[in-house]
């Protein structure tokens, strides 16, 4: 199977989904922490979203996923994807998730 941008921008739209559920559960409070201490950027490890990813056909798994997806095309939605080790965490500007948490809710 050929793979090209709208490949991405489905596995993209996946995550994106995967990352509005969080929020819809956790939002609220990140960015009313963010606003006490004058954040800009939040941290989101890859784990704390496994319960909100929902498995498709080709990916069981969210690490499945985001093996799939360049880092290059997730900057340029404006998510940060970060290995420090054996963790890997998201790095978030209040800004996106506030947009994510307007958008209509995912699937």
């Amino acid at each position: 199977m050929e793979r090209g941008i709208k490949g991405e921008l489905d596995e993209i739209n996946i995550l994106v989904n995967t990352l509005k559920r969080y929020l819809q559960k956790h939002g609220k409070r990140i960015l009313t922490l963010t606003s006490l201490t004058n954040q800009r950027n939040v941290r989101v490890e890859v784990n704390a979203l496994f319960r909100y990813f929902l498995p498709t056909p080709e990916y069981d798994k969210l690490e499945k996923l985001l093996e799939k997806i360049p880092l290059t095309r997730l900057e340029e939605k404006g998510i940060k994807l970060i290995a420090d080790g054996k963790q890997r965490y998201f790095v978030l500007s209040t800004v996106f998730i506030r947009r994510l948490m307007e958008e209509d809710p995912s699937p």
